[in-house]
């Protein structure tokens, strides 16, 4: 079908909405178009995106079925864009779609260093996200692999505006303030509570330094820094997020931080990941 479309304008924002066609990504996208579209995406571009490959085993292998899958493909995003236009009328002209061949992490990659999109939403069947992300699955490889910032919604969550937005970070914020500001322009959108959180094992860290230095890209957003000790990283940012009645958790994936080091160590035994939220993933 093509390659993706070109911004309008300047101005136009672009979000990647990811479909396989299942009820969970049907429902990760519906959930998110209707709390997010009404309100505020007048200078956004939404595109229905699918992936599709020929099964490589089998007797498959002695049959090209790309016309067909391709076909099969386009079919399905026109009933989905028709779907979320009935829910969104007013929106039918930014709802575009696109079909493309391939394994879904590559492509996403190959369209966010091509055209920038502001954000890559998707949704997932397993109901603890950091634990899905540490086992190979799909969504592990788009969150790992795409440079655009990544919205995962789990299936049993039903996206809500977040009225509060934990922030999980490892204090290295500053080594990359433009990463940063990505994360503070979306909480500026969902006009959102910021709960800045850093979980410490031992001593508390010397903050001042991170405070000031993140405090210029904080203007007009309602804010707060929080350190709590945990020897267990991930269970302290989940308990902290379940008390705060959280609805996103957020991080800023760095070579070396917290999110890093849990890719690269088999850690998923230890999640106890018991709320089941919405992660959005900056990547450096």
């Amino acid at each position: 079908m093509g390659s993706i479309h070109h911004k309008k304008q300047e101005v136009m924002k672009t979000i990647l909405l990811l479909t396989n066609f299942s009820a969970t990504s049907e429902k990760a996208i519906e959930s998110f178009m209707l709390v997010f579209a009404p309100k505020l995406a007048e200078n956004y571009e939404f595109i229905l995106l699918n992936t599709w490959n020929q099964p490589r085993t089998g007797h498959f292998q002695m049959i090209n079925l790309d016309d067909y899958l391709e076909e099969i493909s386009g079919f399905d995003l026109e009933k989905q864009q028709a779907k979320i236009i009935r829910l969104l009328p007013g929106l039918k002209p930014r709802i575009k779609i696109q079909s493309f061949k391939g394994e879904i992490a590559n492509i996403v990659n190959y369209l966010s260093e091509k055209q920038n999109p502001d954000l890559v939403v998707l949704g997932t069947k397993g109901s603890n996200v950091l634990r899905e992300l540490l086992v190979g699955s799909t969504t592990g490889r788009i969150v790992r692999q795409v440079n655009a910032p990544v919205l995962v919604i789990p299936e049993s969550a039903q996206f809500q505006r977040p009225e509060r937005i934990v922030f999980a970070t490892d204090l290295k914020e500053c080594t990359n303030e433009a990463d940063f500001q990505k994360l503070t322009d979306i909480v500026r959108e969902f006009m959102a509570e910021f709960i800045i959180l850093h979980i410490y094992k031992e001593e508390k860290p010397d903050v001042a330094k991170f405070e000031t230095c993140m405090a210029k890209y904080l203007d007009g957003i309602n804010y707060s820094f929080h350190y709590k000790q945990h020897v267990q990283v991930e269970q302290g940012i989940s308990e902290f997020a379940v008390n705060m009645n959280a609805n996103l958790l957020a991080m800023i994936l760095h070579d070396d931080n917290l999110l890093a080091k849990l890719f690269k160590h088999s850690v998923a035994s230890k999640l106890t990941q018991r709320a089941e939220l919405p992660l959005l993933i900056i990547h450096e």
